[in-house]
């Protein structure tokens, strides 16, 4: 059956030797009843049937009689169709236009039957009237609903479609302004070049990179016109940037950002712009050649040797510098320090101070010259002593010490001496430093201009041989060594050691004897404890004695500042955690120690969480979920958590890299990039739950199984250490300090 021409159906079949005629058997759709008509070729043209579907049947005849009647075979009286309906036309490519449209309504049976579509066609025209066509494409079937024609980039074009059935091609529709019938020419764009230049890299603050740039040279359309929608400025640590640590898009009306809390070591940064087809190539700091751009902190804290009375109603206090200036691990001592600050306190919480500040040039300036350095001094005074003086000290007053160290961008951490308790005496003898410093001799000599309050201490022997302390063991800066006995009340709620029990908790078989037995039978508690990590306040400690029944606040419970935080600087420095664990059901969701937050009683807003489920660890801190999964994740091997068994966990931080570690079982399994502090102000230490339910279903999450030998650092524990611990779990024999209390 062929629709040759408009409202006409064609019937043709094959012409076999000996026919006289054929009879036609039709049937309508707008008609009753069959027709029949003889023809005596083997074509028949059926004529104007409006908007009509007709089945056939052909029966041929001879001089003995007429066969038998065919297959139906049917088709549709139809016209050409209506137009397309273009709905958008799209740079989306460089030189390229994407026209996306609607098939017509009637596509030539009418409004109401049904007829193929076998082709649509898209013209390009730099003129309203169509005159010239410069590119056309077709689909070459009736399913497509959008083409893409090359176009010169830069130049603009009208567009116009049209749609075919099996009668031919409909009329054209021009694609035109919204609510008018103006036809509308579109531009041909390619994405933006790069940015013109990437003007300036300034570390600006800590851990922190001010980038800018200037707008790129061709926008999209070889020059300016176009609109820059947005930038995206990107960090890596290596130069093909298969490493990311930082991506910001902004605005395409802005040309500089800031980016925050990048790790502390070389980055490589680039910047592409976008425009309504997509972003376009980056331009890369240093170009051809990238350049690896430092990231700074302040400096680290300055280690203090001793302090002493050296003058009259004078204390004096030695350090090194920082072993950090703030360029980090791999170049620490890149960027210059400026200056120093120290100061004496009469109070723990470090106000009452006697404050003196000197800028390193004139530190240098003004030390003797035959107590300086050798050679020229360089970026690099970690193994440089100082010594700083502190004017009308009052005698025998408890004085508290700590110094800083400047570089470009402010005071680093403080570095701090432990209480020292002075008898000052007006003695005529010549004032001398500490003997565990090296040779004596006068300190009154270091001082030649009396405005100036830090000196230099000599480094050639043999006036000063200085040794440094010996490498710390496993429980150097361990702050919390828990353990557990069977004899302790556990039954109720109820105070011990400073921490407290609440609801009802029980002994248990742990790794090194008794361990904490948590959840199951009727036991629903878990253990609070005072958050050692935290600046100590003698007010603090005094209020929780008041509670528990009174006593004294005691060296052993205040503990002194483990790291005096610096204004500027705030949240709470290295730490690192360990404990040993057996969950009954390690696929339960439960929470091994926490630090709960102060405002939020939900799991994902907590300062930290160590959580147990679906037989892996995953931590929450600051209201950021770590797991194995997490993007900005190394992901080591990891063990198979097995229930009612013994694992030990160690959770590690450092702030200087800004990386949280995790070991299970003395293997490390994962490292986490970018991670916050603690803050200041972060509440007790919460052991087998974390006072808390999950936001998502409102569940319970208290450990259930046994905890045991809890132990909690102010600095990082390295990977020897945690191998170390998990050993002496394995034989059962348990590494104690030389001295503590039970």
């Amino acid at each position: 059956l062929d629709p040759a021409y408009n409202r006409a159906i064609v019937a043709r079949w094959t012409e076999v030797d000996g026919i006289l005629f054929w009879n036609v058997h039709r049937n309508c759709s707008s008609s009753s009843g069959q027709e029949t008509f003889r023809v005596v070729e083997p074509e028949f043209v059926d004529n104007q049937r409006e908007n009509s579907t007709c089945s056939y049947r052909i029966q041929a005849c001879n001089q003995e009689g007429c066969g038998p009647l065919s297959q139906h075979a049917s088709a549709t009286f139809s016209t050409r169709p209506d137009p397309p309906t273009i709905l958008t036309v799209t740079p989306s490519s460089s030189g390229i236009l994407t026209v996306t449209y609607s098939p017509p309504a009637n596509r030539g049976g009418g409004g109401g039957v049904d007829v193929k579509l076998n082709n649509f066609e898209v013209q390009l025209s730099q003129t309203p009237d169509f005159t010239t066509i410069i590119s056309f494409s077709r689909s070459e079937d009736g399913t497509s609903h959008s083409q893409r024609l090359h176009a010169l980039k830069g130049s603009s074009y009208f567009i116009r479609a049209r749609a075919a059935n099996a009668i031919g091609w409909s009329d054209f529709s021009v694609f035109v302004e919204p609510g008018s019938n103006m036809p509308l020419a579109v531009r041909s764009l390619s994405v933006p070049g790069p940015p013109s230049s990437i003007a300036a890299v300034l570390p600006v603050d800590v851990r922190t990179l001010q980038v800018d740039w200037g707008p790129p040279l061709d926008t999209g359309a070889w020059d300016t016109s176009e609109a820059v929608l947005r930038y995206r400025v990107e960090a890596s640590l290596d130069s093909t940037f298969q490493r990311l640590v930082a991506v910001k898009e902004v605005a395409g009306n802005v040309t500089s950002v800031l980016l925050y809390r990048l790790p502390l070591q070389g980055v490589f940064l680039r910047v592409s712009a976008a425009n309504i087809v997509g972003f376009g190539i980056p331009w890369v700091a240093g170009g051809r050649s990238p350049t690896e751009i430092p990231v700074l902190s302040v400096p680290s804290a300055p280690s203090l040797v001793a302090s002493w009375t050296c003058m009259p109603a004078f204390l004096c206090v030695a350090f090194l510098g920082p072993g950090d200036n703030g360029g980090g691990e791999k170049n620490p001592f890149a960027p210059d320090l400026l200056g120093f600050r120290a100061e004496a306190c009469s109070h723990l919480e470090f106000y009452g101070c006697v404050v003196v500040e000197a800028n390193l040039g004139d530190v240098i300036a003004w030390s003797r010259a035959e107590l300086q350095h050798d050679q020229k001094p360089s970026r690099a005074f970690n193994s440089t002593l100082f010594v700083a003086r502190f004017p009308n000290i009052s005698a025998g007053t408890d004085t508290f010490l700590r110094v800083f160290v400047r570089n470009q961008l402010g005071w680093g951490r403080a570095g701090v001496l432990d209480k020292q308790l002075l008898n000052i005496t007006n003695s005529s003898l010549p004032f001398t430093l500490p003997s565990q410093l090296g040779t004596i001799f006068d300190v009154s000599q270091l001082f030649v201009n009396p405005s100036v309050d830090i000196s230099i201490l000599p480094v050639s022997p043999p006036l000063l041989t200085f040794l440094p302390p010996p490498s710390p063991s496993i429980f150097s800066h361990l702050r919390l060594f828990l353990r557990f006995s069977p004899s302790l009340p556990f039954d109720s709620s109820g105070y011990f050691m400073h921490a407290r029990v609440h609801g009802a908790v029980g002994a248990g078989r742990g790794v090194f004897g008794a361990g904490l037995q948590l959840g199951g039978a009727n036991l629903s508690g878990f253990l609070e404890l005072p958050n050692v990590l935290r600046e100590c306040e003698r007010r603090s400690c005094e209020a929780l004695l008041n509670e528990t029944g009174g006593g004294v606040c005691l060296p052993e419970f205040c503990l002194p500042s483990l790291s005096v935080l610096n204004p500027q600087v705030d949240g709470i420095s290295d730490w690192s955690l360990s404990v040993w664990f057996a969950s009954e059901d390690t696929a339960v969701a439960q929470v091994i120690a926490a630090i709960p937050s102060v405002s939020s009683s939900f799991l994902e807003d907590a300062n930290l969480a160590i959580v147990l489920e679906g037989g892996s660890v995953f931590l929450v801190l600051m209201a950021i979920n770590y797991s194995q999964e997490t993007v900005a994740a190394f992901n080591g091997p990891s063990p198979g958590l097995s229930s009612s068994s013994f694992h030990l966990l160690v959770v590690s931080f450092s702030r200087s890299t800004s990386v949280l570690s995790l070991y299970l079982d003395g293997r490390h399994v994962s490292s986490f990039f970018s991670v916050p502090s603690l803050p200041e102000t972060s509440g007790p230490i919460l052991l087998g739950s974390c006072n808390c339910t999950r936001r998502k279903d409102g569940s319970s999450l208290g450990f259930q199984g046994v905890l045991d030998s809890l132990e909690i650092w102010d600095r990082v524990v390295v990977e020897e250490e945690v191998k170390k611990l998990f050993r002496s779990g394995g034989e059962g024999k348990e590494i104690l300090p030389e001295a503590t209390r039970l």
